[in-house]
């Protein structure tokens, strides 16, 4: 008989041995450039640009895509890009707004482009995407208040977008899935300027960011050869806050919002290489209790952001066509 210690060596063995699948080749490509965490942010959004073109997804066909300037009713006289992804020449019955991740400092649509079309395509969905204001320049609450306002404009607008409100969802990555999160509780929100005027019809999230205090065992597991790690999640709140403790404010973060019954039918991807792990999961457990309809899942061979890769890893690749199919699945 195998004991129970044993058997807990395997497994982590066999971890370790789906990481170094992805070490092997993404790892090395992460270890020979310089670490995020020590370049100004101005330096570094390019490079993830270049990675995007070299490493990730194959860019599939639109019926169309279109670019609109939409202006901000929080801040008058400023404006922050949208672009509508249309995958047919029929309008779909289904709409997701989708926000980018990146840490509130990094990405933009350009870096998720490939990626959202890959969702629009695969699931005949119309996908809203939008560019919100990064930190340092823009600082927190800013993200979040760009994105309830373009969730608000979106629905106000969806004709001329071409869009439909049958069915209207949010959905986002990391830093991206905090803010499609923060779009159903901006009522939670005290002091913003705007909240959402209606609830959206469900939640696609992707290893999002749901508690920014960091206190989690995976936060402090992953300081290396990582697309996300515990320094560079560290660097992204640095940039983002305008005062470190505000990290730590209840009304911060999600995971403690004293009500999450209300949220809408909900997809939550959680990957075992990631410093944002256990607070996913804790997410999943809180939105079970509250009895939200949720269908999580989890990816226990795969790192953060690994659609990025998909390029240059088979597994990346199979593990995005799987997300692809679960954001079907939820908006049918």
């Amino acid at each position: 008989m195998i004991s129970t210690e044993r058997k807990i060596n395997h497994t982590e063995r066999l971890k370790h041995m789906a990481l170094a699948k992805y070490q092997r080749r993404i790892g090395s490509l992460i270890g020979i450039t310089p670490p995020i965490d020590i370049l100004p942010p101005k330096l570094v959004r390019p490079t993830l640009n270049t990675f995007e073109k070299f490493f990730g997804l194959k860019k599939e066909k639109m019926h169309r895509v279109s670019n609109y300037k939409m202006p901000l009713s929080s801040s008058p006289g400023n404006f922050i890009s949208l672009k509508v992804f249309h995958p047919a020449e029929k309008t779909p019955k289904r709409t997701m707004v989708y926000f980018h991740g990146g840490g509130f400092v990094l990405g933009s649509i350009a870096t998720h482009e490939n990626l959202i079309r890959k969702l629009a395509s695969r699931c005949n969905i119309s996908i809203v995407a939008v560019d919100y204001r990064l930190a340092p320049e823009n600082k927190f609450p800013t993200a979040i208040v760009d994105c309830v306002d373009a969730w608000n404009w979106i629905n106000e607008h969806a004709a001329e977008l071409g869009v439909s409100t049958n069915n209207i969802g949010v959905g986002g990555d990391s830093a991206g899935g905090y803010l499609a999160l923060s779009v159903s509780l901006s009522d939670t929100r005290r002091g913003l300027p705007v909240i959402s005027q209606s609830m959206p019809d469900f939640q696609f999230l992707l290893y999002p960011i749901t508690d920014t205090r960091g206190q989690t065992a995976s936060y402090s597991e992953f300081d290396k050869n990582l697309m996300l790690t515990t320094e560079v999640m560290d660097y992204f709140y640095k940039h983002f806050f305008t005062d470190p403790e505000l990290k730590n404010s209840p009304g911060v973060s999600p995971l403690l919002a004293e009500n999450l019954s209300t949220l809408p039918k909900t997809y939550l991807l959680t990957v075992e290489y990631d410093p944002l792990r256990d607070e996913g999961q804790q997410m999943v457990q809180r939105l079970k209790d509250a009895g939200v309809s949720i269908f999580d899942e989890h990816f226990d061979d795969c790192m953060h952001a690994f659609p990025h890769f998909a390029g240059i890893c088979n597994r990346a690749r199979e593990s995005t066509d799987v997300i692809a199919q679960r954001l079907g699945e939820l908006v049918a």
